[in-house]
């Protein structure tokens, strides 16, 4: 016989096969307006009443989840598709992209949402910091998996974002060490080939960044006065301070016809 909790919020009762059984309560199908009950087994009442407690008291505090069987990786698709596509930009789209491909999903894909700790977040950090990737590297790692559990959060897929229980590590800055004189002409012609060359030796002469290069227009662009003009990266965000490289044009030379200029960044032609 089914006997009711002392709260009356459930009851609990030995099944034909000797093992315990609890029914909860725990919220109302607001299609229907049936309620949900959620069903507890186990081989003892003792072991059924303590998880059926511990279930009342989450519902009393307003903090219950519904038990969800969604992994990391059905998330992150979910996450992906549903809040961020069309609403972030397509490079910062492809940008989570390729982290949650190659870092997220293979360390804690299979895991199920809700069963995501802390230590798995650490997990995640320590293991790529031991494969030497940078700390930049992992704090961009973290900050797309911070993004996507606060959003299950909200959606009250988890009751707690698991990254807040995880430290980054500490940044090393490495010093940089620019190619020696002897060293260039070796990557001059390791590149020569390539359809980005221009973009590389641009990159190597005039010391622009990869989102520097990448972000010029022709417009920037003055063949007349040798002038390269360097005010946006290639997300299309302006930077703080543009700045100006120049080379110097000999005065008793002509400009070339623009068929004859150097061949251009983008092998697509110029853009405007």
């Amino acid at each position: 016989m089914a006997k009711k909790n002392p709260q009356n919020s459930g009851t609990i009762r030995q099944r034909s096969d000797g093992r315990w059984e609890a029914r909860i309560t725990t919220g109302v199908n607001p299609g229907t307006g049936k309620p949900i009950r959620r069903s507890i087994y186990g081989n003892t009442q003792a072991a059924v009443r303590k998880e059926m407690t511990a279930i009342l008291r989450e519902l009393d505090r307003g903090t219950y989840q519904p038990p969800n069987k969604i992994t990391v990786s059905a998330w992150m698709e979910e996450w992906l598709n549903t809040f961020c596509a069309g609403k972030v930009k397509l490079l910062t789209f492809q940008s989570y992209q390729g982290i949650i491909k190659n870092h997220i999903v293979p360390a804690i894909g299979a895991v199920e949402i809700q069963a995501v700790k802390g230590t798995h977040v650490q997990r995640l950090y320590n293991s790529m910091t031991r494969a030497g990737l940078s700390g930049k590297t992992i704090k961009n790692v973290s900050a797309v998996l911070h993004k996507a559990f606060s959003t299950a959060l909200k959606q009250g897929i988890i009751a707690a974002n698991p990254c807040d229980a995880a430290e980054l590590p500490k940044v090393e800055h490495k010093e940089i060490r620019p190619l020696a004189d002897d060293e260039i002409p070796l990557f001059l012609s390791a590149i020569d080939k390539s359809p980005m060359r221009n973009a590389y030796a641009l990159c190597l002469f005039a010391g622009l960044r990869e989102g520097e290069c990448l972000g010029l227009s022709w417009k920037q662009v003055d063949f007349e006065k040798g002038r390269i003009t360097v005010s946006q990266s290639s997300n299309g965000r302006r930077l703080k301070a543009a700045h100006t490289i120049s080379h110097p044009v000999p005065k008793a030379a002509s400009p070339a016809p623009l068929s004859r200029r150097p061949s251009p960044l983008n092998t697509s032609g110029p853009s405007g």
